[in-house]
């Protein structure tokens, strides 16, 4: 699968591409795991800060939900997000869900305690438990960060 994603990226992400190249990696090299693990490493700095939003999203549409990190390294960055990456973090707190906190028999309250507005983790966590509400008999509380609103 990982090199199937390195294909599919390198065939739909211009940044990814012109980073290879700025790096000297030629990417008709990747043809096994052990290739894949020599590419060069991204940061926000070489990559994420250095290319245009159009140029870091698969065929430079630009996805319909755009979050913030909380800025802990020092400036916050703005990562799109569209429904692959919903659909794969409901998934993900489906798991977390069923198989730790065993919801699903019983009518279960989510309390959301991350930063809701632009932050990532609030927001993707909202979405994810919005996705699952139905089939789980969830209900779901944002009240943010603040301990006496929680």
């Amino acid at each position: 699968m990982p090199l199937e994603l390195f294909k599919k990226t390198l065939a739909t992400v211009e940044a990814y591409r012109h980073f290879l190249e700025d790096q000297g990696f030629d990417s008709k090299n990747v043809v096994s795991m052990a290739d894949f693990e020599r590419l060069p490493f991204v940061t926000k700095d070489n990559y994420l800060r250095k290319y245009q939003l159009s140029q870091l999203v698969p065929n430079g549409k630009i996805p319909p939900v755009i979050s913030s990190s909380s800025g802990s390294s020092g400036k916050p960055y703005y990562w799109p997000r569209g429904d692959a990456q919903e659909e794969m973090g409901a998934r993900l707190h489906e798991e977390i869900f069923r198989d730790i906190f065993k919801i699903g028999k019983s009518k279960t309250l989510v309390i959301v305690c991350f930063s809701m507005g632009s932050w990532v983790a609030g927001t993707f966590t909202l979405a994810s438990c919005r996705a699952l509400w139905s089939k789980y008999n969830i209900t779901v509380a944002t009240p943010g960060i603040e301990r006496e609103d929680i």
